[in-house]
């Protein structure tokens, strides 16, 4: 074991007592033996406490807190106290299946690479699957080659095809960049991914690296979107301005006005989300979810809705 490089998981969590087990054994039932498991629990009232002072595993420590609501913050505190030389983050909704950890830490033995991913399986509130989250055809996508490569995707279609649950991280790299990027009203991983994009390759994984559960009472269901659509753009808009030549380098658009524009058309796409989010936690059904996976595998319903989005 002390040849292999130790995994630091990291996970801020705040009332996932529904869940959390699940998590909790998927991460000890992990075939790759050699991981840190540091848990902030961010003042859960649910009893989410109680199940993490449970965990008899002597990997395992736990940081309990007031409640705070800053997941980036959080992140970041037990990034700094972490030991491994690799990072995977891991929400308390979400698991991994066992061979997660064995399979995606040979990704870091390309010194080039900075972050690994994979494919995801969602799932909903009850854990039946119902879509998954696969990696790109395009290659230079795919693995950020040439260096930059996935802003076509994260910055030109505000598309994340990356999941958080089956991301890991060369640490140096991570700290590098100042850790997770903290905004306020974003969650800390796309913005860091962002960043990370102009840092070096990525690694994807054609393989079920984590399963993702989406439901209505998530902290990114319960966002107000619009807003939330909007912080993404002023973070690309400031990322866009610092990185003009760089980005030019790569022959992506610099030109914020002819950004603006295309973003503007992609928000239409989200209201219409927001919408049906709305319309889900009102009903108590979710409409969501369903819809998005329907109009992906009906390429002639996705096609349409793009010429009336003019997208």
């Amino acid at each position: 074991m002390d040849n292999k490089p130790l995994i630091s998981i990291l996970s801020s969590v705040y009332n996932e007592r529904s869940y959390i087990e699940q998590t909790i054994r998927s991460v000890l039932n992990q075939t790759y033996k050699n991981w840190e498991w540091i848990i902030l629990d961010d003042g859960s009232t649910d009893g989410t406490g109680e199940i993490l002072r449970g965990i008899k595993d002597k990997r395992v420590s736990c940081i309990f807190q007031k409640n705070t609501g800053r997941v980036a913050k959080n992140m970041n505190r037990i990034l700094r106290i972490s030991r491994g030389e690799i990072i995977a983050t891991l929400d308390g909704d979400d698991y991994w299946p066992e061979n997660k950890c064995e399979i995606q830490v040979k990704s870091f033995d390309d010194r080039a690479v900075v972050l690994s991913y994979g494919e995801c399986i969602l799932i909903n509130s009850n854990g039946e699957k119902f879509g998954q989250i696969g990696v790109p055809e395009d290659l230079s996508i795919a693995h950020n080659n040439p260096v930059g490569s996935v802003l076509r995707r994260l910055l030109v279609d505000i598309d994340c095809f990356i999941c958080s649950t089956t991301v890991m991280y060369r640490k140096s790299s991570l700290s590098d960049a100042g850790g997770f990027v903290e905004v306020d009203g974003l969650p800390h991983d796309f913005s860091t991914w962002v960043k990370l994009s102009l840092s070096g390759r990525f690694s994807p994984i054609p393989a079920c690296l984590g399963y993702y559960r989406k439901h209505l009472k998530s902290v990114t269901a319960m966002m107000d979107q619009d807003n939330y659509f909007k912080k993404q753009v002023d973070l690309l808009r400031d990322f866009c301005l610092e990185n003009v030549q760089r980005l030019r380098d790569l022959g992506l658009c610099c030109d914020i006005n002819t950004l603006q524009d295309r973003w503007n058309r992609i928000r239409k796409k989200n209201k219409m989300i927001s919408h049906l989010t709305e319309l889900s936690l009102f009903m108590g059904v979710d409409f969501v979810n369903p819809f998005i996976c329907f109009v992906n595998r009906k390429p002639f319903i996705k096609k349409t809705l793009q010429k009336m989005l003019r997208l």
